[in-house]
């Protein structure tokens, strides 16, 4: 049986209202955003919004409708999933931001050792 649920949320940018559609069938849960990064299948903060729990996006007159979806048994594993998910995300950014900051401190190198030159053998 296919169960569908429509939650609007608000841009924070532009007062734009984007729908989100909450669709379950057969123990799949899928979570699809009409924003222009939820349209292009990209992570969108209005999603991770409603899986944090974080209804501060959407329309009041949907928080009822959210409720219940938070009630589902498949909102749960998509919860566990994401914070797993969500763990490593974190970890690759901090990776990201060592390897940037060792890039930034080796062109500093380099751009000192050109301007003192470099010396023939």
């Amino acid at each position: 049986m296919k169960e569908q649920i429509i939650i609007r949320a608000i841009s924070q940018s532009t007062g734009e209202i984007y729908k989100i559609q909450v669709t379950r069938s057969d123990g799949v849960l899928s979570i699809r955003c009409g924003c222009p990064a939820g349209i292009h299948k990209m992570l969108c903060k209005h999603r991770i919004k409603l899986i944090k729990k974080d209804i501060s996006l959407f329309l009041a007159e949907d928080h009822s409708a959210i409720q219940e979806f938070y009630m589902w048994d498949e909102f749960k594993n998509i919860e566990e999933v994401f914070n797993q998910y969500n763990s490593s995300i974190v970890a690759f950014e901090t990776e990201i931001k060592k390897i940037q900051k060792e890039i930034k401190i080796f062109k500093n190198n380099m751009g000192e050792i050109l301007n003192d030159g470099i010396k023939y053998t």
